[in-house]
This record gives structure tokens, sequence and C-alpha cells, in this order.
């Protein structure tokens, strides 16, 4: 049986200008390639609050 897990990213614009965030070479996909700040919930956690606790990791 698969994993399946369930992420958020945040889009976040200031002064025109667009916040992205360059994956470690240690991640186990998408290694170096840059990316939204996110990440995956945590079991029976709210998108919203997963996304702001993710946003401030």
């Amino acid at each position: 049986m698969r994993e399946v897990y369930v992420a958020v990213k945040a889009l976040i614009v200031r002064d025109g200008k667009i916040l992205l965030i360059k994956r470690s070479s240690k991640e186990d996909i998408y290694k170096n390639e840059w990316d939204l700040p996110g990440g995956k919930l945590e079991f029976g956690e709210h998108p919203i609050d997963g996304l702001k606790r993710e946003v401030k990791e």
C-alpha cells in the first residue's frame, strides 16, 4: 500500500517580489530545486494551521 501525504504551499508576494526557497540536496525528491514555501500536513491538521506552521519553519 502506498503512503499518501497532503501538502500545502504558500505564494508570498511582497513589494512585487516572490519568496522562493531552494530545496536541500538531502531531500528525497526535487533535490536542489526552487520551490514555494510549504510542506506536509500533520495527521488531522487543518490546512491553514499547517500552512502557518510550515511558513514559520
